[in-house]
């Protein structure tokens, strides 16, 4: 019974993370999904910027045609926060 604990423990040693924040060409998603999986941009006040599906291999998304502000991305749910410069 203990092993299966195992695969929960590292669920939570590789949360995601959206980085660099400010980011001014080209956004990273350390530890994204193994399969494909859908990325959307928000600005805001809620508009949407950018939904793309991106396959398990790719980590980068370009960013660098969006204005300056503060924009929301949100992986399968989970929401990021970061300042385009």
């Amino acid at each position: 019974a203990a092993s299966s604990d195992y695969p929960l423990r590292d669920v939570y040693k590789r949360q995601m993370k959206v980085y660099p924040n400010p980011v001014s060409d080209v956004v990273h998603i350390q530890n994204a999904p193994e399969t494909d999986f859908t990325v959307s941009i928000y600005r805001m006040n809620g508009v949407l910027v950018l939904t793309t599906r991106l396959s398990s291999g790719t980590k980068s998304i370009d960013v660098s045609y969006l204005s300056s502000g503060l924009y929301l991305l949100n992986v399968n749910s989970r929401t990021f926060k970061f300042v385009k410069l």
